[in-house]
C-alpha cells in the first residue's frame, strides 16, 4: 500500500530541512505516540546517508517490538529516504521543495507486512493516514513558530 501527503510551511527549505534530518526530533511530531513509541537510538552520519535510528514500540499492553530506520537516500534541502524494517516493512520518503517564501513537505509512505497479509496493510493505511496527517500539522506550527531552529533535538 502506498499514500502520499503534503503541506505547505511557511519557513525556509534549508531550516525545516536541518530540523527534519534527526529522527530524535520525530518524536515531538506525535506526542499521542510517546505513550507506545520511543527512540532508543539514534545515529546521525555527518553526511545524512546512513543515519539509523531505533524505536521501541508498544502498540497494545504486553505487546513490544523494536523498529529500524536508515537514511538510504539523502539529498541536502531536497529527500530524505527512509527504510524501515519492522513487522511492517516499508519506505517513507521525504521531499522539501522551496516554494516561494516557504518549503513544501510531501510524505510518501510504502507500507507492507512481512507476513503479507493484505487485511494488515490495509488497517496500517487507515491508522497511518490521519497519524501522518497530524505530524505534518505539526511539524508546520513548529516550523512556522519563533525560534523553531534553536527547539532541535541536540
Amino acid at each position: 500500500m502506498s499514500a502520499s501527503q503534503s503541506i505547505y510551511i511557511e519557513a525556509p527549505v534549508d531550516e525545516v530541512f536541518d530540523w527534519f534530518k534527526n529522527p530524535r526530533n520525530w518524536v515531538r511530531l506525535n506526542p499521542a505516540a510517546a505513550r507506545r513509541e520511543e527512540i532508543t537510538d539514534a545515529h546521525l552520519t555527518r553526511e545524512g546517508l546512513g543515519t539509523f535510528h531505533v524505536w521501541r514500540m508498544k502498540p497494545l499492553p504486553g505487546i513490544r517490538f523494536e523498529c529500524f530506520g536508515v537514511f538510504t537516500e539523502f539529498v541536502p534541502n531536497q529527500r530524505i529516504v527512509d527504510k524501515w524494517s519492522l513487522a511492517l516493512e516499508g519506505t517513507e520518503t521525504y521531499t522539501f521543495d522551496a516554494e516561494g517564501s516557504g518549503t513544501r513537505v510531501t510524505l510518501e509512505r510504502q507500507r507492507r507486512s512481512l507476513w503479507r497479509l493484505r487485511l494488515l496493510d490495509t488497517l496500517v493505511d487507515r491508522f497511518e493516514g490521519p497519524e501522518s496527517e497530524q505530524a505534518l500539522v505539526r511539524l508546520k506550527k513548529l516550523m512556522e513558530s519563533t525560534g523553531a531552529s534553536a527547539k532541535a533535538a541536540g
